[in-house]
């Protein structure tokens, strides 16, 4: 019991019990030969994701480049998150926590180079935040190392009490294989990188192995935790060239 409780956390409380349907994929467009970095970065850009715990489907979540804004060479990108059901409608638990049309996310890129401060795991809560989990440059090879930062944020737990001092950092992260994933939004080719996430999040002592699958111009296609949870994309939208 006390292992699904952590579970129920870490995905934010939003696990449900039904499975996954069989899902025609959506084909994806064309990428965008403009390679920037290892994230959504063309307007109106999307992927869908499934979350597993093991083999159950939990839920859907989607992730859509809403606006995007490029000064001097640091592009500003804000993000909307919503988390929808089996039938990728957006669920009555979302609406409950308040999370119904979704929320909205910031983040800059520099020079090619992305801070990554959400990912699908314990970074994912909505809420105030400083600071970066990685920092994934513009170009990554096999062997190399990636900066690590540390994440402080505030967040809401299920039943509404807020979390002011969670913090967690990124260790030991580094690219291990390059390859072509199978999704059901077709094949994928991308860099595996692992490492671990440290510190506190609503209360809880964190300390998880991570292993997250990326491609340029989508950002995470893949993700796996020692916790038993994955994210997957099953369909990815490239949106449109700026």
């Amino acid at each position: 019991m006390f292992k699904r409780f952590i579970i129920s956390l870490y995905t934010v409380s939003l696990c449900f019990t039904m499975f996954a349907q069989q899902e025609e994929p959506l084909q994806p467009k064309d990428s965008i030969q403009q390679e920037e970095c290892y994230e959504l970065t063309n307007p109106g850009a999307r992927v869908l994701y499934a979350n597993y715990y093991g083999k159950m489907f939990q839920y859907y979540f989607e992730k859509t480049v809403k606006e995007v804004k490029d000064e001097n060479g640091t592009k500003s990108i804000q993000y909307l998150w919503r988390g929808l059901n089996k039938k990728k409608k957006p669920s009555k638990y979302f609406n409950i926590m308040g999370l119904g049309e979704g929320y909205i996310t910031m983040v800059k890129i520099e020079n090619g180079a992305y801070y990554m401060t959400y990912d699908f795991g314990w970074s994912c809560f909505p809420g105030e935040r400083s600071g970066y989990l990685l920092k994934i440059p513009q170009n990554l090879k096999v062997g190399d190392v990636l900066e690590g930062g540390t994440l402080k944020f505030v967040s809401k737990g299920g039943t509404g009490k807020t979390f002011k001092n969670n913090e967690l950092s990124c260790v030991d992260f580094k690219v291990v294989d390059e390859s072509e994933l199978e999704t059901k939004a077709g094949k994928i080719r991308c860099l595996k990188i692992t490492g671990k996430i440290i510190g506190t999040c609503n209360t809880l002592e964190i300390n998880t192995t991570e292993t997250y699958y990326i491609a340029k111009n989508i950002g995470i296609v893949r993700q796996e935790s020692s916790t038993g949870s994955t994210f997957e994309a099953v369909e990815i939208d490239y949106g449109e060239e700026p």
